[in-house]
């Protein structure tokens, strides 16, 4: 999850001497960190690291490896997306990490309860396109491309119905 945004995202490693990554990363859209949690992961604990942090002027906070549950936050959504996945994954059964990216956009296009936004409204302050709110041409000169189409969309239709169930317990 991507906790500046608040937007889950693809794991990205921070590795190396040099701060590029992170930068890279976030900061240049979303500017520094406040605060940053992580599992005492070796590239946050090494000196470069804190110094670095601590010269931006931004938090570094350990979780304790015996209280994980520290890092609330992570924890309820990890807790929300495996149950989200067993959902997603009876439905196909095969190759559900290429599905990974579906589960993302759905997620981030559900309205929270609490603001009644999604967390694409919030960031961009608009919904997205979604696959299933398209209507598809009726002549595509291109098979790959209708039948490509269609597989994803078919993939946001079962995503969606998956984050349902799992919002209605």
């Amino acid at each position: 999850m991507d906790y500046i945004s608040g937007l889950p995202k693809p794991e990205t490693r921070y590795g190396g001497r040099d701060g590029s990554s992170l930068l890279q990363a976030h900061c240049q859209v979303w500017g520094l960190p406040r605060d940053i949690v992580s599992d005492r992961d070796s590239r946050f604990t090494g000196v470069f690291w804190t110094e670095l942090f601590k010269i931006l002027g931004s938090k570094l906070s350990m979780s304790s490896s015996y209280h994980p549950q520290s890092d609330g936050q992570t924890e309820r959504f990890n807790s929300m997306l495996e149950e989200y996945l067993r959902h997603f994954v009876r439905g196909t059964q095969k190759d559900w990490v290429k599905l990974l990216d579906v589960a993302q956009l759905c997620f981030n296009a559900q309205k929270s309860s609490s603001t009644n936004k999604s967390a694409f409204e919030i960031v961009t302050g608009q919904q997205p396109l979604l696959p299933h709110t398209l209507d598809s041409p009726q002549s595509v000169r291109s098979p790959l491309a209708r039948s490509f189409s269609q597989e994803w969309k078919q993939n946001v239709d079962i995503a969606r119905v998956a984050w349902r169930k799992r919002r209605s317990g």
